[in-house]
């Protein structure tokens, strides 16, 4: 699929975009919840997001691991590994 600079950059896109934040902001080691401002909303909206546009599934026991944006980057590339 894609390789993991890619993945990389196209997570952090989307982030900024669904949170309305600058994608500077979105580093590997940015916390969802603390250091990005995002609801429990939000991140059900960003899952459904991540889903859609790169064509991968996220469990519910994934959602509950992730605390970081490399903690998604890292399921995301686990998920195409697997497939």
């Amino acid at each position: 699929m894609q390789d993991s600079s890619e993945l990389a950059a196209a997570v952090r896109c989307i982030i900024a975009d669904r949170l309305d934040i600058d994608e500077a902001l979105v580093t590997p080691r940015a916390t969802i919840v603390d250091d990005l401002g995002a609801s429990s909303v939000a991140i059900l909206e960003l899952t459904l997001a991540l889903e859609d546009e790169l064509d991968v599934e996220v469990s519910d026991d994934d959602v509950e691991r992730i605390r970081t944006v490399g903690d998604i980057i890292e399921c995301l590339r686990e998920r195409w590994s697997d497939e």
